[in-house]
C-alpha cells in the first residue's frame, strides 16, 4: 500500500511540474490545477515515505517515554513533600 501511495505521489509531482514548466511558456486551460497537483502530490510521497519507514512506532515509544517521565516527576514531587503529621518543622 505505501508503495502505491509512493508511486502516485512521485507521479503525481513529476506530471504537475511537468505541466507548470509547460503554462509558463504557453498558457492553456487548467493550468492552475499545477500547483495543488503538486502541493498534493509532494504530501502523498511524504505520507508513502514515512509508512515505509514506520515513524508511528516512534512516536509511540515517544509517548511511553513521556508517560513514564511525567510518572517520575509526579512521584518525586509526592516524595519531597510533607507527611500529615509532620508540617516540616522541628520538634520542639
Amino acid at each position: 500500500m505505501a508503495d502505491t501511495v509512493t508511486l502516485a505521489g512521485g507521479g503525481l509531482t513529476l506530471l504537475s511540474t511537468a505541466g507548470y514548466a509547460v503554462a509558463t511558456v504557453a498558457p492553456y486551460p487548467g493550468r492552475a490545477i499545477t500547483l495543488p497537483g503538486m502541493m498534493v502530490g509532494l504530501t502523498l510521497l511524504a505520507v508513502g515515505l514515512a509508512a515505509d519507514h514506520d515513524i508511528t512506532a516512534t512516536a509511540s515509544e515517544a509517548a511511553a517515554a513521556a508517560e513514564t517521565a511525567s510518572e517520575a516527576a509526579a512521584a518525586a514531587e509526592t516524595a519531597s513533600e510533607p507527611s500529615e503529621g509532620n508540617d516540616g518543622a522541628e520538634a520542639r
